[in-house]
């Protein structure tokens, strides 16, 4: 049997984590009551994303809004998510 995945919270990536692993995914769980907010910052986190895309990509969440990233561009981007109330899931990248 596998063993369970290790979520990480809402706080900073532990660690731990961020020793063992050198890749992360960071996942829009929900929007929370701020829905524009977290459209807007959407738009700065992915280069190129039209209006109507993070709409759609927001109001279907959950999705993965950056995998394979840095622990230091994970963190980054989900405090940016976290301060206008978005629901965010950080986790070691598996490909």
């Amino acid at each position: 049997m596998l063993p369970a995945p290790r979520f990480v919270t809402p706080t900073k990536i532990d660690a731990t984590i961020r020793h063992r692993h050198r890749a992360f995914s960071v996942t829009l769980v929900s929007p929370g009551n701020k829905k524009i907010q977290v459209i807007k910052v959407v738009r700065e986190i992915v280069p190129g994303l039209m209006l109507k895309e993070a709409m759609d990509l927001v109001e279907h969440s959950p999705f993965v809004i950056e995998a394979a990233t840095s622990a230091e561009r994970a963190e980054q981007i989900r405090a940016m998510l976290a301060a206008v109330g978005a629901g965010v899931h950080v986790a070691p990248y598996a490909a």
